[in-house]
């Protein structure tokens, strides 16, 4: 089977990643990397699969000194407040319903 783009950077993350977690590399399956780690101060194990896909739209590098949490890039929520005639139509719509408020 011909050699696939990205192949030989995928064996190669996939090797460094058993590597950093040898004790805790549970097996490779349908190319999914499985992990029994520990959760938490209470230890309980949980298994985490690992799943490597070549994005076809590649992402930007984050500025250097910049968070790279993908949590950190989310727009912050803001609270909904509806109107009084969204609330009126909720109203309407958990009486038609049967819904006690």
């Amino acid at each position: 089977m011909a050699q696939r783009r990205g192949d030989l950077a995928k064996q190669y993350v996939s090797d460094t990643i058993i590597q950093a977690f040898s004790g805790n590399y549970l097996a490779t399956q349908d190319k999914k990397i499985y992990l029994n780690v520990p959760d938490g101060p209470g230890g309980e194990i949980v298994q985490i699969a690992l799943s490597m896909t070549m994005p076809k739209v590649q992402i930007e590098a984050p500025a250097a000194g910049a968070p790279t949490s993908a949590s950190t890039h989310a727009p912050a929520k803001t609270p909904v407040t509806l109107s009084d005639d969204d609330k009126a139509a909720v109203a309407q719509l958990m009486k038609n319903l049967g819904i006690e408020g």
